[in-house]
């Protein structure tokens, strides 16, 4: 059994001013019981995954502002559509598939996450250490026997407006440590300095998983954005009035944190 919420560092900056028009409109609709089908505002539960997903770079001009030139960032997108990798939209993943292949326990596809700081050097020292990566994952799913992948963001901007820089799947929960532990030193060991998050492990899940007596399912940032937007509807429809809407919305800001890490799911 393994805890697979267990590194929670409540220092990442949660861009939370980006989404307050929004999130007080949520607000008061919970108030009110409005029915917001129609709204032309997204959901409560979208808006707090964009803000666990969302990072400090969030335009296109920023990458002139780092310092890249438009011939490094063409270069870097070639790279990321590659022959080498797998491309799905703005992803792209490379996987190292054992010939005993493991299949996900419980439909449950394992994650580990970093976030990469953004910088101009540091977001090379990444591309450069892919290599290496490459090395030691396919290390990792020979060790076990079982099929390790990796992906990450193919267009510059987009990456570097996302928190979740790097993700590695794996389907053994066994290896949980050693995937940790070999993402940590590989990113030392280039010279990549790696940025604070609300989370670093979690899973995709292909089957309902039910949590406070309640059933989620999809990838673990959405699970975790359903779970804090269900608790956070919960008080508000126990306090109405009782509250304005700024106080709900600073409630919001202060207990995220505290409820990513109350979460307990064992596996």
């Amino acid at each position: 059994m393994i805890k697979i919420l267990d590194l929670i560092r409540e220092n990442q900056v949660l861009r939370w001013e980006d989404f307050k028009d929004q999130l007080l409109h949520n607000i008061v609709d919970i108030r009110n019981n409005t029915d917001t089908s129609n709204a032309i505002y997204h959901p409560l539960e979208n808006n707090i995954y964009s803000i666990l997903r969302k990072g400090d770079i969030t335009t296109v001009s920023a990458i002139e502002q780092l310092g890249f030139t438009k011939a490094e960032k063409d270069k870097l997108q070639q790279i990321f559509h590659s022959s080498l990798f797998t491309v799905n939209g703005d992803w792209s993943q490379i996987n190292f598939i054992s010939n005993l292949q493991k299949t996900a326990e419980k439909g449950k596809i394992l994650n580990y996450y970093i976030t990469v700081v953004k910088t101009k050097d540091n977001v090379l020292n990444f591309v450069k250490g892919i290599p290496d990566l490459n090395r030691v994952l396919k290390e990792l799913s020979d060790k076990y026997k079982s099929t390790v992948s990796w992906k990450t963001h193919n267009i510059l901007y987009v990456f570097l407006g996302d928190n979740d820089s790097l993700k590695v799947y794996y389907y053994d929960a066994a290896m949980k440590q050693d995937v940790e532990n070999t993402v940590k030193d590989w990113a030392k060991r280039n010279n990549i300095q790696l940025g604070t998050r609300t989370h670093s492990h979690g899973f995709d899940s292909n089957t309902p998983i039910t949590i406070g007596g309640k059933t989620y399912k999809v990838s673990y940032g959405q699970i975790l954005a359903k779970i804090i937007a269900d608790q956070f509807t919960d008080v508000i429809n126990k306090n109405k009035d009782r509250y304005t809407d700024e106080q709900y919305f600073q409630w919001l800001k202060i207990e995220t944190p505290k409820i990513i890490k109350s979460i307990q799911i064992k596996y």
